[in-house]
């Protein structure tokens, strides 16, 4: 989902940042101020994430898109 504010667009930069400052043995990403979870949707292949913003609407897109991916049965 697109709207006002959305990280889409620089999660590539972001990833380039963390690269430099993390050694790979990180499992969490804390994704502050998720809105759209954009960022928090893109790092869920490498990180467990934990997803946080003040808006209902975050919660329910979070829901929506990340926790799937925890119940999943192998």
């Amino acid at each position: 989902m697109r709207f006002i504010g959305s990280k889409k667009n620089i999660v590539g930069k972001i990833e380039e940042v963390l690269n430099k400052h993390t050694d790979g043995s990180e499992n969490t990403f804390l994704d502050l101020f998720a809105g759209s979870n954009a960022v928090g949707n893109y790092f869920a292949k490498k990180y467990k994430i934990i997803s946080n913003d003040i808006m209902y609407f975050s919660y329910v897109m979070a829901r929506g898109s990340l926790a799937p991916s925890y119940f999943l049965i192998p």
